[in-house]
């Protein structure tokens, strides 16, 4: 029986967390600096990007895309991943503005569940199916170049 070294997935969404939390921050404070209020889809676009990067490293490292069950752990995880990081720049970024954190709470409190929970789960669904095809058919293609 041949031993396989399994990779390491937890590696793979800290370097997407650690790249997207150093991303986005990098064009918040360029944002504000220039003024630029809002582009629509930036976080987004930020996501998926470094989502891809991820896949690259991880193409790169493995020799492969990843396998079914590691790219729905990897899709799970950088969907987790993405929530956190931004919370945390959302911290970071009011305390560095001096902004009320009071704020974003009071929203929360407010909102209905009812109205939030389905909205929150829809986009949650939105940002997995990205990430599983980031991780799946998109680093399949990237794999697919290095044979």
């Amino acid at each position: 029986m041949q031993n396989v070294i399994k990779p390491n997935l937890f590696k793979y969404l800290c370097l997407f967390s650690i790249v997207y939390l150093v991303v986005l921050m990098t064009i918040s404070f360029a944002m504000n600096l220039l003024e630029i209020k809002e582009i629509p889809g930036l976080t987004t676009t930020i996501i998926m990007i470094c989502a891809a990067y991820t896949a690259k490293l991880f193409v790169d490292n493995e020799g492969r895309a990843p396998h079914k069950k590691e790219q729905k752990i990897l899709s799970a995880g950088g969907l987790v991943s993405s929530y956190i990081v931004s919370i945390l720049l959302t911290i970071i970024y009011s305390i560095f503005l001096g902004m009320d954190l009071g704020v974003y709470v009071s929203l929360f409190i407010e909102m209905p569940l009812l109205l939030a929970l389905p909205i929150l789960l829809f986009i949650s669904a939105c940002y997995y199916l990205a990430f599983y095809i980031v991780f799946g058919k998109v680093a399949q293609n990237m794999a697919d170049k290095i044979k």
